[in-house]
């Protein structure tokens, strides 16, 4: 497309704004791709350069659905934060974020319209925060639950490309989790009004937070 518009033939303005627009949204997309790989790799490799520091994660999660509010509103998903009040922990602030951004824009992206988003603490000791996120939308196939946290893996390939997606965002869940000294794993939320018919409603996780 650049090449087309560098070129020397005339392009019309409705072309030329098709043109500018798909280049922008790959420009967006490959920006987020080396971001979220350069945040796994230090993860992996140097976990030691993030800085720890005393934080509220409660507070770090309002502030993700807070930044996803208006992408929320326009699918009519409603996010309802009912962590406690107070939940310091010394931890780093961008890892923490990232885990409620990445499992709120996944939610976003694939559950479905008019859904409900929770997160909320089902235990906690006096060093770990054990937090239940979960979403009332569609699900995912039994079989692809072990692979969520892969990198790249697309349950939906057509759907994940048109929503933006790198295929990474679960996989830094993941590490940002195991950074913070917790685990993390993910199921099927089946029908609360009938759990008996096996029907699906939505995707849950599972995750804990340690103090280290």
């Amino acid at each position: 497309y650049l090449e087309i518009l560098l070129g020397k033939k005339t392009v019309d303005d409705e072309r030329r704004r098709f043109y500018l627009d798909r280049c922008y949204s790959q420009t967006l997309r490959l920006s987020n791709l080396i971001k979220d790989v350069s945040l796994i790799n230090k993860a992996e490799e140097s976990a030691d350069l993030f800085p720890k520091e005393d934080v509220d994660v409660r507070v770090i999660a309002q502030e993700a659905i807070d930044e996803l509010s208006d992408r929320a509103a326009e699918k009519g998903i409603s996010i309802d934060n009912r962590l406690p009040h107070e939940m310091p922990l010394h931890g780093n602030h961008e890892l923490i974020y990232s885990i409620f951004r990445n499992l709120i824009e996944n939610a976003i992206a694939y559950a479905g319209e008019n859904i409900s988003i929770v997160i909320e603490t089902y235990n906690s000791t006096l060093d770990t925060y054990y937090i239940h996120f979960y979403d009332t939308g569609h699900g995912v196939a039994d079989e692809y639950l072990s692979r969520l946290f892969d990198r790249f893996v697309r349950i939906d390939e057509g759907r994940s490309r048109r929503n933006g997606g790198t295929g990474l965002g679960l996989s830094i869940v993941k590490h940002a989790v195991i950074f913070h000294g917790g685990e993390i794993y993910a199921k099927n939320r089946r029908n609360a009004d009938n759990p008996a018919n096996g029907a699906t409603s939505g995707l849950e996780f599972f995750f804990s937070l340690k103090e280290k």
